[in-house]
């Protein structure tokens, strides 16, 4: 969650002042009128980090990033870098006396708790939240306020415990959805940047087709990473026996194409935002105000269709969070021989 090195001070330094003249603002998405044919589902994704709902103006909103989802459209969305308990943002992260990282909590301080499961309202009990800033509040929960003004149902998995305040990831789905899986992902204790890291499989019902959705968020460390990408391609996960229908993997991956980590998971899927159709131009997710690294990505199975990508870029998501999201409508098929897991690639004994 935070950038280190001189690159990135600079551009943040760049992006905090006026933008150009002649910027051009993106109107919100709406939904493809491509309907998909009754052997097919069309799920609409999105991954998005949101740094704690902290904008760039310093603000913790998480009414804006509701706006920015419901101005998508998403049925499906996997964010990165989300809170539940009391604000404190005069509090900085301090190191362990060993190998860095961020201290888990006081002792004696409860663990973590399970993941938090709530199924999607009906659109009639859904109420939007008066948009406000609660750099205030004395506690706030990020996942809850965010879902209630989208109507979606989530799942949050706390990885970390900072200053009472438990971070992690959550799904938000429209449609009804089962925990399958919450795990750690491999922690390389090296640097004062390392933190725990993980990984959500829920599986969500569509139509009656199931699909299941894996979110992520991947270390700073490209050694970490790699190895974090072996769990993900492994026996538990993409390479499980449950992953038996449609899948989309998706979250900030902190590796841009030409790493190690994206590399291994484009042989093994495809991305999504390389396989929509007529397609020219990637657009970088990472720093919001000033983008210029791909590290947000969705990935599909090879049989699955792409047919619309999309980082929204507006005075709203450049504000928002310090990371754009990502918007992708995929198309699965319902043909049984159309299914297919993840290609695992086998592992060398010798």
């Amino acid at each position: 969650m935070r950038r280190a090195g001189l690159l990135f001070a600079l551009i943040f330094g760049l992006s905090n002042g006026a933008f150009p003249a002649g910027t051009v603002e993106q109107p919100p998405s709406t939904p493809k009128k491509e309907q998909p044919s009754a052997r097919e589902v069309k799920l609409r994704v999105m991954t998005y980090n949101l740094h704690s709902c902290k904008g760039r103006d310093g603000r913790i909103r998480p009414d804006r990033i509701a706006e920015v989802i419901n101005r998508e459209h998403p049925d499906v969305v996997a964010l990165e870098e989300i809170r539940v308990g009391r604000v404190e943002p005069e509090k900085v992260d301090k190191p362990k006396a060993e190998g860095g990282g961020v201290e888990p909590g006081p002792v004696g301080e409860p663990p973590l708790p399970p993941p938090t499961v709530i199924q999607p309202k009906t659109p009639s009990t859904t109420q939007i939240g008066t948009p406000k800033d609660a750099s205030q509040e004395p506690f706030i929960d990020q996942p809850r306020a965010i879902a209630e003004a989208t109507g979606m149902g989530y799942v949050f998995y706390p990885l970390v415990r900072q200053h009472k305040q438990d971070f992690g990831i959550a799904l938000l789905s429209r449609y009804p959805f089962r925990l399958v899986r919450a795990e750690n992902l491999p922690l390389i204790r090296t640097t004062f940047f390392s933190e725990q890291r993980g990984a959500l499989w829920a599986e969500v019902t569509v139509d009656g087709l199931e699909i299941q959705v894996v979110g992520t968020h991947l270390g700073l460390s490209a050694t970490e990473r790699t190895k974090q990408v072996d769990v993900l391609t492994g026996p538990n996960w993409l390479g499980s026996e449950k992953m038996k229908g449609p899948f989309v993997l998706l979250g900030d991956f902190n590796s841009s194409e030409h790493q190690t980590a994206y590399k291994r998971l484009a042989e093994a899927a495809k991305d999504a935002s390389l396989a929509v159709p007529g397609q020219k131009e990637l657009v970088s997710t990472f720093p919001s105000g000033f983008p210029v690294s791909r590290i947000d990505h969705v990935f599909i199975p090879k049989t699955a269709r792409a047919t619309f990508v999309e980082v929204p870029r507006n005075a709203l998501t450049r504000v928002a969070s310090d990371h754009l999201p990502v918007v992708v409508d995929v198309v699965f098929s319902r043909a049984a021989e159309d299914r297919r897991l993840i290609n695992v690639p086998v592992k060398s004994t010798n």
